[in-house]
């Protein structure tokens, strides 16, 4: 708890940015999942073209990490069945290059140069960074 303290008082500003992000990441959560289920209850109604919106909103929604994957293939599932499993399947693949682009836009290898240092978790990113598509398509399933 000493060690909690010391961090937060060196570093308010971040650990209160963190907070913020973290409330925020939760209620944007909450509104996105609740918009999803309630458009997904609807499914049955909708005309393809909505349909086809939402799944390309949820490819956004997933790889920005604001629904999380497991949300959209069970409301899929339940409301949608088997029909469902393309769009699903295709959202996140999509998603995963989505995400894979923008993480690697935004690390500009940051990551490689600030874990060079240690040899095992460098020789370990090699590896991922050998495979990068692999890698991001195998986790997200």
């Amino acid at each position: 708890m000493k060690l909690f303290w010391l961090i937060f008082s060196k570093n308010k500003i971040l650990f209160l940015s963190l907070l913020a992000f973290l409330a925020l990441s939760i209620i944007v959560s909450l509104i996105f999942g609740s918009l999803y289920i309630d458009v997904a209850l609807q499914a049955e109604s909708l005309p393809t073209v909505l349909l086809l919106t939402l799944y390309f909103s949820s490819v956004l929604t997933i790889s920005f990490g604001v629904i999380p994957t497991t949300l959209v293939s069970f409301v899929s599932g339940l409301l949608l069945g088997w029909p469902s499993l393309l769009p699903v399947v295709s959202a996140y693949m999509l998603a995963s290059l989505l995400g894979f682009l923008l993480a690697k836009r935004l690390d500009n290898g940051n990551l490689l140069e600030s874990i060079s240092r240690e040899h095992n978790l460098a020789s370990w990113y090699k590896r991922i960074e050998d495979k990068p598509f692999a890698t991001v398509f195998f986790s997200k399933i």
